[in-house]
């Protein structure tokens, strides 16, 4: 049988461990805390980003709208002014470039046509001497006799002046034959194509040819 002496170290042992037991007790109870207010931690900063992702979210889409509104009104624009181009500044620009083309053409040809201002049918019928008017072929001189009656018809009757720069920056609003004719009228005035206008002297950029008559 143990000694009285024995049964107070074993109990005095036992305490010790039970105090050990509850201090790391107590620790782990501290570090779960610690790790519970780490997680409420997070879980208010993972809610935080999420309310912040939706009001961005919510930018985004408002931007998006006012992008597709701009793109809807940019369109507008280009279309009207499309329009404008083609039925307005292309008129006036093309009347003074191919009348002052066909002056140029039909300067070395002496002619007794009956009606001088039906133009068109006297391009037709010169259409042999396209080389006065600095074309390649017959087919380009009746290409051109194509579209004088719609141009002059659509052009606006006031007095215009055009340089190269007003040619070049209608092109491309130019549809169908007119595009060609133009072209070749511009090299034949100004000399240069309107691809290479880039390359133009001071002279040639300050060339005007106005548009003051039918003839």
């Amino acid at each position: 049988m143990p000694s009285r002496k024995d049964l107070l170290l074993r109990l005095e042992h036992l305490e010790k461990s039970n105090e050990e037991e509850r201090k790391a007790s107590r620790e782990l109870l501290n570090g779960v805390g610690e790790m519970m207010e780490t997680i409420e931690g997070l879980i208010k900063t993972v809610e935080f980003q999420r309310k912040a992702n939706e009001k961005q979210s919510k930018r985004i889409k408002g931007l998006k709208k006012e992008t597709d509104g701009l793109k809807r009104a940019n369109k507008d624009i280009r279309d009207n002014l499309r329009m404008v181009m083609e039925t307005t500044v292309v008129p006036i620009v093309a009347a003074v470039v191919l009348k002052s083309f066909y002056k140029k053409g039909m300067q070395p040809v002496h002619t007794s046509d009956p009606v001088p201002d039906n133009h068109a049918d006297i391009i037709r019928r010169h259409r042999r001497k396209f080389n006065a008017f600095g074309l390649e072929n017959r087919q380009e001189m009746l290409d051109f006799a194509e579209v004088w009656p719609e141009v002059m018809l659509a052009r606006n009757a006031t007095a215009h002046e055009v340089t190269g720069d007003d040619v070049v920056s209608i092109l491309s609003y130019c549809r169908g034959k007119l595009h060609q004719v133009l072209g070749r009228a511009f090299r034949s005035l100004w000399g240069i194509s309107p691809s290479n206008w880039h390359n133009a002297t001071g002279a040639r950029k300050a060339l005007v040819f106005r548009d003051s008559s039918d003839r």
